[in-house]
Order: C-alpha cells, then structure tokens, then sequence
C-alpha cells in the first residue's frame, strides 16, 4: 500500500470516528478501534517513501488533532457519568458496608468501587 492510500484510508476512518465522537456514539467509535490500528500500522509501513500530496498531509493532521480533541472531550464526559453514577450509588445505600483494600470493613463512607465495561 502506497504512502497516500494508506494515508486516504486512516483520512475516510478518522472523519468516521469524528463524526461518530461528536454525535456522542461511544459504542460505535469504538468498534473502528481495530480498523484505526490497521490504518495507522499501513501508514507506518509506508512512511520510507514521500507523501507527494501536501492536502493529504494537512488533511490527515487537521483529522489527527480534531480526533485528540473529541477523545478527550468523550473521556471527560464518561468521567463525569461515573462520578454521577458513584454519588448515586452511595446515597442509594448510605448504610451499606463496604471494605477497605485490606479487607476490612470501612464505616467512613469511603469509596465505593464499581466496574464499568465500555
């Protein structure tokens, strides 16, 4: 594949992604992790050779930096979701025991640990 096709493919999937991140589709942009990874491996494999289109070159760094920007937009919010989710949880069950790393029971309201699967 040559320096621009790969460069082309990694261009169509970051508009796809960034189109997804800004329409708050988490479970969709996730599933194009595995393309990304393909698309940016290609382009590494061909980086010996020259981009001869200079738009190419600029498009692809004006996706890059959009996509940095909707990722971490689209990480801060998914902190604030579990941090709301945290608060509820433990107003829910303000007597609830809970335990401690060393396995003993904490009666403080310490930190309430939850697994969120993406």
């Amino acid at each position: 594949m040559s320096l621009e096709q790969a460069g082309r493919r990694l261009a169509a999937l970051l508009r796809e992604e960034n189109a997804l991140l800004a329409a708050n589709d988490m479970d969709a942009a996730v599933l194009l992790v595995g393309e990304k990874q393909a698309a940016l491996a290609a382009l590494e494999r061909a980086l010996p050779g020259s981009m001869t289109d200079p738009a190419m070159a600029s498009e692809l760094r004006a996706l890059a930096m959009r996509n940095r920007t909707l990722l971490t937009q689209a990480m801060q919010v998914q902190g604030r979701i579990l941090e709301m989710v945290a608060r509820a949880a433990r107003a829910a069950a303000p007597g609830a025991v809970r335990y401690g790393a060393g396995g003993t029971r904490r009666t403080d309201g310490g930190a309430l640990a939850l697994t969120v699967r993406a």
